[in-house]
């Protein structure tokens, strides 16, 4: 949780995830806001995107970016919309989830997690497109809980979890 309003989960390099965090921090920051405000979710996802590659540019060599093994999601209260965008780093090209693509994992378990919530989708959301907050969570936590006992990779327990409700 970064700020209010504004929460990133990532897995991969710490490092590049530290920088992240504080290019989300300087675009979300109080002087943005009014502005970001004014536009739509896709200016502010753009936001991101923008000054994500340029953080990555800056140090790295020929500036030029390349397969980085780290990947973002980035929950955020837009215009009292909730919002969330998987981005990977690199290139930083977002995609938004939403009702047409409703979960995605990250990390090295996501082979793992990805199908079994197809499968949890199918019998626990109803033929709804997006979960109600109970069960989204109870989603979240099956999954990860398979990819704990099963992926010697990696993933470890204990579980954090973290919701981002709107707050005026």
């Amino acid at each position: 949780c970064l700020e209010p309003n504004l929460i990133v989960g990532f897995a991969g390099d710490l490092g590049f995830a530290q920088r992240f965090r504080q290019v989300l921090k300087d675009v979300w920051n109080p002087q943005s806001i009014p502005a970001l405000e004014q536009g739509e979710a896709h200016k502010v996802i753009s936001a991101f995107c923008t000054g994500g590659l340029t953080e990555y540019l800056s140090t790295h060599q020929n500036n030029f970016p390349v397969n980085v093994q780290t990947a973002f999601l980035v929950g955020f209260v837009h215009k009292n919309k909730h919002h969330l965008v998987h981005l990977h780093a690199g290139l930083f090209q977002p995609m938004v989830i939403n009702a047409s693509m409703p979960f995605v994992s990250i990390g090295s378990g996501y082979h793992i997690t990805n199908p079994f919530l197809s499968f949890i989708k199918k019998v626990f959301w109803q033929e709804q497109e997006v979960p109600t907050l109970q069960v989204g969570i109870f989603s979240a936590i099956l999954a990860i809980n398979l990819a704990i006992e099963i992926n010697c990779g990696g993933i470890n327990a204990p579980l954090h979890l973290a919701v981002l409700k709107y707050d005026e």
